[in-house]
């Protein structure tokens, strides 16, 4: 394949593939990333000595390197390779309903069904009045009264003072098929590898394809899941890069290929 020409513009933002160091085993795949920031500092310490005012050498000091990066979409993946959260696909996981609106009948027999009844998390279901907001007391079924009601399998059991009420109802219910995150207190920050690639043309019009491998990195474990009002949400990620290990000292490989 031609070379390409040594002289090209960066555009436009990579697909980046974070993987388990250890395994190889992909952890995530952003694929709309929004931006994508690799920082080197490879400082160094002047060194002066008679009278001249200049430096006559300098000693290179402890290196950093970065990688930043933000996506615009959420992958349950992202809190795994920021501070090795667990991530169960297609997974039992709870829904949270927020003011299911509901009447209480007029006539006996008092009963309210919720509309994901079979699947309700008992524990969690709240009523209040619509009007009030006041919160209504759970009893056992039997004791039933003006302020009171029971609860059985998703069937909310009012008295006849409640009657004709209308009432709010807050609760969670179980699904099979969703994926679940769950940051503990003990889970330990992966040690990854980041893979990119973006492609992009040169001055003269050909296919470029840039491929980036930072061989070794560490996430800060500081993620921002930040959600507002007529605004898209970005998730972003720090890396510090690592002593790979390798014998050749390799820290990151930038290539570029000519494809067309």
């Amino acid at each position: 394949m031609t070379a390409p020409n040594a002289q090209f513009v960066f555009y436009g933002v990579p697909e980046v593939i974070i993987r388990d160091f250890s395994t190889k085993a992909t952890i995530v795949r952003l694929l709309k990333a929004v931006d994508v920031t690799i920082s080197l500092d490879f400082p160094s310490e002047d060194v002066y000595g008679g009278n001249d005012l200049f430096p006559f050498f300098t000693v290179d000091k402890e290196r950093t390197g970065k990688v930043t990066m933000s996506n615009a979409e959420f992958d349950a993946g992202l809190l795994d390779a920021a501070m090795g959260s667990t991530v169960a696909r297609a997974a039992t996981a709870e829904v949270l309903v927020v003011g299911e609106a509901k009447t209480v009948p007029a006539t006996s027999t008092y009963t309210v069904e919720l509309a994901n009844k079979t699947a309700a998390v008992a524990n969690t279901v709240k009523v209040c009045y619509a009007d009030s907001r006041v919160e209504l007391a759970l009893v056992a079924a039997g004791s039933e009264a003006a302020g009171k009601y029971s609860y059985a399998s998703g069937v909310l059991t009012f008295a006849v003072a409640d009657a004709s009420k209308e009432i709010l109802i807050d609760y969670k219910y179980e699904v099979s098929d969703g994926d679940v995150v769950s940051v503990l207190s003990n889970t330990l920050i992966p040690v990854v590898e980041i893979l990119m690639v973006n492609t992009m043309k040169d001055k003269d019009g050909n296919t470029i394809k840039e491929t980036i491998t930072v061989y070794k990195a560490k996430a800060s474990g500081k993620t921002d899941l930040t959600q507002a009002r007529g605004k898209a949400s970005e998730h972003a990620l720090e890396f510090s890069i690592l002593e790979s290990g390798r014998a050749d000292k390799k820290m990151i490989d930038f290539s570029t290929v000519r494809i067309g």
